[in-house]
């Protein structure tokens, strides 16, 4: 299922494709919230503050740039990186 998730968060361009990318995450969260590495509120919000704090070397590592100014695409992209991110 987080390969469907990933694939989702690629389609996020908007702030409606947002919300609708929330719904989705958590749905997968209700479904398969043991397989989620950050499973409490302040596990996740943690996780959350560290890919946004890390973000620089990962588009570094990746070889991108890193944005001036967010997108709805980065928000998805940090909010599904926080189900995992230990």
């Amino acid at each position: 299922m987080m390969d469907l998730m990933q694939e989702a968060s690629t389609d996020v361009m908007t702030r409606e494709d947002l919300v609708d990318f929330i719904r989705k995450l958590r749905n997968d969260f209700s479904m398969r919230r043991d397989e989620w590495e950050n499973n409490t509120l302040e596990s996740y919000l943690e996780a959350v503050q560290a890919v946004l704090n890390d973000w620089p070397g990962r588009c570094k590592n990746q070889g991108k740039r890193l944005p001036r100014d967010p997108t709805w695409h980065l928000l998805a992209e940090v909010l599904l990186a926080a189900t995992l991110y230990e």
